[in-house]
Parts: structure tokens; sequence; C-alpha cells
């Protein structure tokens, strides 16, 4: 008895495996590729391998990191101009504990669309002024805002001060972005900025 129940144990697996690997290796099934074998995904999306997001220092002089997981990107498409442009973005948290200040940095990169569409809308629609060669504040003056041709195609910031109230809650105070903060000029040397226009 006991070897008729390995008998087909084994050769459940060895169908199992092979269903697996005819699927996984047949251009014509679609399977997102992205992911590999022992990959972990996120658990709304299986076009992200976790295994290869990018990790932020724990630390930016002052600043630690506050809040980033591998599982918290977004996916948002929205339609400018006539084109739908898809993107995938996160929310990384740098905070200093002694002058309370926040530096939210915000990777994106488009899954459909052109860069040169998204730019131009931004460009057109929200930015403000040029605070630096290629970086801009964008309408809300706490946003900074740089194209970048690295593994993302552009790069968001926003300045924030927390306030501690009496009853324990914090509050967030947008601040004015500027460049010479030691988190945002991390990012503008790791992600540096390209021609925008």
């Amino acid at each position: 008895m006991k070897k008729i129940i390995i008998t087909i144990i084994v050769i459940m697996a060895i169908l199992v495996t092979s269903v697996f690997l005819v699927i996984y290796f047949n251009p014509d099934i679609e399977i997102k590729k992205l992911i590999g074998l022992g990959c972990k995904t996120m658990n709304w999306d299986d076009s992200f391998c976790v295994d290869k997001l990018p990790d932020f220092p724990e630390n930016i002089g002052e600043f630690s990191l506050h809040q980033y997981s591998k599982r918290n990107w977004e996916s948002e498409c929205n339609k400018l101009s006539g084109e739908t442009i898809c993107s995938k973005s996160t929310r990384v948290k740098y905070y200093n504990e002694d002058t309370q200040e926040a530096i939210h940095f915000m990777p994106v990169y488009l899954t459909e669309g052109t860069k040169s569409s998204l730019v131009d809308y931004i460009t057109e629609n929200l930015i403000k002024e040029e605070v630096e060669e290629n970086v801009f504040r964008l309408v809300e003056r706490w946003e900074l805002f740089w194209s970048t041709n690295t593994e993302f195609d552009y790069i968001m910031t926003q300045t924030y001060l927390y306030e501690l109230r009496d009853d324990g809650a914090t509050i967030s105070k947008p601040q004015t972005a500027g460049t010479n903060q030691e988190v945002i000029r991390y990012f503008l040397n790791k992600y540096p900025p390209v021609i925008t226009k």
C-alpha cells in the first residue's frame, strides 16, 4: 500500500512539473516572463518580481528609512492628450527625528505609453519653476520632479515637516522643496536628471 501511495505522489509531482514547464516555456501561452523560478510575486500584480525591485539605503545622512515595502508598488493608468500612459510607482519615506523633517521619494517607471508624452504633459501643466538644471518644482510647492535615464523614467519628491499634536496624532505640513536637502541630493546623484524638454 505504501509503495502505491509513493508511486502516485511521484507521478503527480512529475505531471505538475511537466505542465508548469510546458506553460512557462511555451511562447504561445501568455505568461509574465519577468517572474523567474522561485521569485516571490506581488500580492496584486504578477508582472512584478519582488526580488528584482530596488533596495534603498537604511540611512542617508541624518535621515532614516521610515517606510518602504517591496510589496507597496502601485499601478496607475491615465489618458493624457489622447494617449494612455500607465506607470508603476512607490513611496519611500525618509525621516529625521531631530528636525522632524520628512522626504518622500517616489520613483516611477512607465509600463505603457511614451515617456515624451508624459514629460510633455507634466512640463506644460504642472511645472512652476526650474530650481536646478533639469529639476523642477511643481505647482504644489513641496514637490520636485525630474526625468532620468536610469531604471526609472522619472522621479518625484515631496518635503514635509511632521508635527506631533497634544492628542498624540502626527500631522504633516508641506514645506517648499529644494535641492540642497541631503536625501534629495543623494537621489539626484543616484538618478541624475536629464533634459526634460
